[in-house]
This record gives C-alpha cells, structure tokens and sequence, in this order.
C-alpha cells in the first residue's frame, strides 16, 4: 500500500485546489467574454472577490516564507496594505448589505443593466400583440398584465365608434399603464369609471396607451402613426422629470427616431463599467465625484435640463399640430414623484410648459403636484399611503388620486362635448 506523507498530501490538496480555481476562473472569464457583464451574479462577485482574497494570502504566505517581513519597516508597509484591502472589503460589504447604491434595475429586478444596453430598437414603445407580462418589484407586488391586439395592456379596441361615445387616449409610461396596482386599478380605468358615473347618457371609453419604460416622444410618434385611427375625441399624455430626467438623456427628442425604424441612444460608452457594476466602493467614489446614478456628469446633466424643457416645448407645439389636424383636444399632465411630493416643488422648473403652452390650440396643461396639494392634500407626512415604498409606483390609492387630477384637467372639455339635458 502506497504511503502518503503529510508533506505529499498537502503539496497534492494545495495543487488540486489551485487547478479547481484556475478551471473555474477560465470558465468565467469564458462566460464573462460570451454573454458580457449583464449577467455577473452574485456568486461570480463572490468569486471575483475571493480570488483576489486568495492572491493576498498568496503573497503574504510568500513574503512570510522568504523572510520578507522581517524588517520593522517592512511590517509597517504591510499593515498598511493590508488595513487598506481590510477596509476595502468591509466596506464594500456594509454598502451591499445596506443596499446603498443599488441601480433601480438592482432594486426591481435583481440584475444591473448598463445604461448603454436600454436600447429600444424600435420607434413604437408597447409590448407584442397578445402578450402576457408580469408587473413586478422584488417582493412588493407582482401583477400580471394581457396586451391586447395594439400591444397595450387594456381591453380589445375597435375603430368603429358609437355615435354618442366620448374616447380618449391616455398616453404614459408606467405610471399610465399602472405599474404597481392590479389593471383594473391603473388611473385609465379608474377615469373612465369616474366619467361614466357623472355623464351617464354617454358612452365613456378610455383607451390605454401607457407603455413601461415610455416619454412622451414615444408616446407622440405612436399616436402619430397608429393610434389616429381610432378617433379620439381628448388625449391625454403625461411629462415629468423621470422622462426628462432619465428618458431624455438617453434618448433625447425627435431626433432619436432613426430613419430606418430604429432608436438612437446617446449615451457614452464609460470604459470603467465593468468595475462600477462589480464595486459598490467604486460606485460611491463616482457618484461623489463627477457622475450621478444616470452615470451622465453633473456638467451634463444640468446641459441636458436645458435642452429637455426646450425640446418639451417643441413636442408641445407637434401635439397641439396634430389635435388641430385631428380635431381632438390635447392635455399635457405634468406628474409629480414621491420625491417632489415630499419637497412640495419639481425638479425642474415647469412654468413654461404648464402655463406657456395653453396658448397653443386645443392644447393646455396641467399641474399634478398643485392638485395634488390642494385637492387630496398629499404631503410628506401621508405620502407613503399612495406609493410602494421600495419601489416608488403608485399603488391602487395613487392611482385614484392621479384619476381624480386628470378627471379635473378633462372635465371641462367633457363639459364642451356634452350637452347635458335641462
């Protein structure tokens, strides 16, 4: 029978070790080349970041055995190395178990997603004919959604219209489509419940057109080339700095729509990140320098301010264009975030489009967060009540409360189509 020494068992488990680490890190490199960092879990950050715990007592052993820190100041610059990947480590640690800096993607979905990766490929923001999604968040709410034949979450539409029907259109992003409430609860359908109780002698049928992830670009250019043909009599879209904020500086205005039916996006191609998605320590270094959690410069970004109520106006002016060619009326609703709820004002300064556009031709806007205020009397005290907490939708109380502003901002142009008996 073969003896095996000490000695020999360790020097075959050390080896046999390294091979199973070495192996395991081609394969992830390997994978890391085929499918990109969109898909680097947690158990290859837990990886990345024993490999590099592994190579430090490597070399520390090395030094150890060669007699390298036998010197008093030798010891010195050691302790400083290692009291810096020390801190390093804990640090990255408390800010993952604390979840700060987490993108929203981290948040929702569980997986970073590269700015640069939103890529709408093409013109028209809406899910395909008939598909079944599930309106998700982490474990705050999960509710499932059918797309009709237009690639809405809503009923089935018809072009033909009855002759005593009012139709409106409400166009949007999440926040139309109703994410977080289930879809009998999204503020179009809330509306139109609203409506048909106070003008019962009429037909109220209100379209969904909200589509996650939309602005109000996408939203014009849908109405534009799909959805004229179902007459309608009010459309509704939505604007705030979520679209402005985020949406534009991706995408930016008109000029996005490429002209072989696809979308530019406009964003930079940053060469670190890969480490920003790996390294919350990195992530916090950047976001207290010179980038923001859009990963745009804070130069940038106010830039951007500039240019996106700018091209607000200009997208303003196309809608009132269209109501006019179409004899409908436009409303532009100005939505308010939690955040701006609980600070009582917007991120940006909305004068011009909520006031300086009313003179466009049946076009006006309307002011959310002044409703907001002074009808349902939302603050920061009672926010909560009306969005998920994590997540930052509305839930089925935000959802009536936002219904209940756009009924305010359509009833009186309901109060134009209808003659109401004496």
């Amino acid at each position: 029978m073969l003896c095996m020494n000490k000695s020999f068992l360790k020097g075959f488990f050390a080896g046999l070790l390294f091979w199973i680490i070495a192996i395991y890190s081609f394969f992830r490199i390997y994978w890391i080349m085929e499918v990109g960092l969109k898909y680097f879990r947690w158990h290859a950050i837990l990886w990345l970041y024993g490999s590099i715990a592994a190579i430090f007592a490597g070399v520390s052993y090395w030094l150890y055995k060669h007699e390298k820190l036998n010197s008093q100041a030798a010891q010195k610059k050691y302790l400083r190395v290692f009291g810096l990947v020390a801190g390093l480590y804990l640090a990255e640690l408390l800010l993952r178990l604390l979840g700060l800096g987490q993108t929203y993607s981290e948040q929702r979905f569980g997986v970073f997603v590269d700015p640069i990766e939103r890529v709408q490929k093409t013109w028209y923001m809406r899910w395909l004919p008939h598909e079944k999604k599930v309106l998700e968040s982490g474990n705050e709410f999960s509710f499932p959604r059918v797309a009709n034949a237009e690639g809405f979450s809503d009923k089935e539409w018809t072009t033909q219209k009855d002759s005593n029907e009012i139709r409106i259109i409400t166009l949007g992003d999440s926040f139309t489509e109703g994410d977080g409430a289930p879809a009998d609860s999204c503020y179009p359908r809330q509306l139109e419940a609203m409506l048909q109780k106070e003008f019962p002698d009429v037909k109220i049928n209100v379209l969904q057109a909200g589509r996650i992830g939309s602005d109000p670009w996408f939203e014009y250019k849908i109405l534009h080339d799909l959805l004229l043909k179902y007459k309608p009599d009010i459309v509704v879209y939505t604007n705030g700095s979520n679209d402005l904020l985020f949406d534009h500086l991706y995408y930016g205005g008109m000029e996005r729509f490429a002209p072989d039916s696809t979308v530019k996006n406009k964003l930079t191609k940053h060469w670190w990140m890969g480490l920003y998605e790996m390294s919350y320590v990195f992530r916090t270094l950047i976001s207290a320098t010179w980038y923001d959690n859009t990963l745009m410069s804070f130069g940038e970004r106010q830039k951007n301010k500039v240019t996106a109520i700018a091209d607000s106006k200009l997208l303003s002016k196309a809608y009132s264009q269209l109501a006019v060619e179409n004899n409908f009326k436009c409303i532009q609703m100005v939505r308010a975030d939690r955040d701006e709820i609980k600070s009582g004002k917007y991120e940006f300064d909305y004068s011009e489009l909520i006031s300086g556009t009313d003179s466009l031709p049946n076009y006006s806007s309307f002011n959310l967060l002044q409703f907001y205020k002074d009808s349902i009397q939302m603050s920061r005290k009672n926010v909560q009540r009306y969005f998920w907490h994590v997540d930052g939708h509305h839930n089925a109380t935000g959802y009536k409360a936002m219904a209940k502003g756009v009924y305010k901002a359509v009833e009186l142009e309901m109060d134009k189509k209808i003659i109401r008996p004496i």
